[in-house]
């Protein structure tokens, strides 16, 4: 039997809308002690992915968050955030502004009947520690590298 993203995936993923505040989304993030979260539309369709960084890049006057891979699929040192993200305050200014105009739209994701096989190959080739595994273009749940151990250590 091949393990597929749907066996290992952690779901349901916990997202946002594009009209989030930012407000709003620093307490989604400090509840559930996460550092980021896919930012969906009206329709639950995936429309991009918003980290902490992607808030404190603003904070810096750093708005250019579409030319790198976010922090949300790359950031595992960043997960030590989730446990201070109440110390984590973002400039006033920005408190009300929607998470869809800070978001990335640059999306790595996988669907559910990929092979743990090349979710790996996907770890490694993109550099990346977890994916979004969206079902037309909705977010069915994530795995990340860890998921992927966890599953290969209890096969063996």
């Amino acid at each position: 039997m091949t393990l597929t993203a749907s066996d290992i995936m952690s779901s349901p993923v916990i997202t946002v809308k594009a009209a989030t505040p930012v407000r709003d989304l620093m307490d989604i993030l400090q509840t559930h002690k996460i550092t980021g979260v896919p930012v969906v539309d009206e329709n639950g369709a995936l429309a991009g992915v918003i980290s902490i960084t992607d808030i404190l890049s603003v904070n810096e006057g750093d708005e250019e968050v579409d030319d790198r891979i976010p922090d949300f699929y790359t950031s595992p040192a960043m997960d030590g955030l989730a446990e201070i993200t109440s110390l984590i305050v973002p400039d006033e200014a920005i408190h009300e502004t929607p998470v869809g105009t800070l978001m990335c739209h640059q999306i790595v994701s996988a669907s559910e009947d990929t092979s743990i096989g090349d979710l790996s190959g996907t770890f490694v080739n993109r550099r990346i520690h977890r994916l979004l595994i969206v079902q037309n273009g909705v977010v069915k749940g994530i795995v990340s590298v860890g998921d992927v151990l966890r599953a290969v250590s209890e096969a063996a």
